[in-house]
């Protein structure tokens, strides 16, 4: 049965409640995944908050660790990539 993968929640929802499964827990978690939609997409562009802002140290850490390769970040500008000759 092909569906577009917007559905996929709903669909879920509905198969494991013919299943036998509840359908509280899904109904909580399409509620929740649209409050996240809503909150780091839709408010970022429209307020201009973000509320779920990444850690500044988390950041230093995360990127911080691809700086001690053979190419720095400072040296090789916004393309990093080594690329693929044909």
């Amino acid at each position: 049965m092909p569906y577009a993968a917007g559905y996929f929640p709903f669909v879920y929802a509905i198969m494991m409640t013919l299943f036998g499964g509840s359908l509280l827990p899904n109904i909580v978690g399409i509620i929740l995944g649209h409050c996240y939609i809503f909150v780091k997409d839709i408010a970022v562009q429209r307020y201009h908050k973000d509320y779920f802002r990444t850690p500044v140290w988390f950041s230093n850490w995360w990127f911080g660790r691809f700086a001690e390769g053979p190419v720095r970040r400072q040296q090789a500008g916004p393309f990093m990539g080594q690329g693929v000759r044909l």
